[in-house]
């Protein structure tokens, strides 16, 4: 859950923070440079939570705890891969390239996990932080239901 909450608070912040840039500059390219780099992290994000959760819902609750560290390992490896990727490849489409916006929207995405506990306070979320709960609460007693007492 707050993997997902990052992602919100992560798109509200590269939205937010190309909003800005465009009030400061009207031409356009600092909000599109905060755009590029805040957008570059952030998908590579989300695909990487979509994989995890794929993987959560394909494989189920698996005795094996190593390998799904070492899967979460690689797929951070590779989110980074992504991410430097795509800033490279943002740079070089974006050939007038505004520095101070994109080092804004880049440093401000990376820094949005610090405003999941003001989007967890949204009504949305909150109704997917219940069924989270509910979801835990299922697991813990059909765990502790399993077990005999001594």
């Amino acid at each position: 859950m707050i993997l997902e909450l990052f992602l919100a608070a992560q798109g509200l912040v590269v939205i937010g923070v190309a909003g800005g840039m465009f009030l400061l500059d009207s031409s356009g390219e600092a909000s599109i440079s905060a755009l590029a780099s805040g957008g570059s992290v952030w998908i590579a994000n989300m695909l990487m939570v979509l994989w995890m959760q794929f993987r959560r819902l394909s494989l189920g609750v698996s005795a094996n705890k190593v390998s799904e560290s070492f899967s979460v390992l690689v797929a951070y490896f590779f989110k980074l891969l992504l991410t430097c990727a795509l800033l490279g490849m943002s740079v070089a489409v974006f050939a007038p390239i505004h520095w101070p916006g994109f080092l804004s929207g880049l440093c401000l995405a990376l820094t949005a996990i610090y405003l999941v506990p003001f989007v967890s306070s949204f009504a949305a979320f909150r109704v997917l932080s219940q069924r989270d709960f509910n979801q835990r609460v299922e697991v813990i007693t059909s765990q502790s239901a399993g077990l005999t007492p001594r």
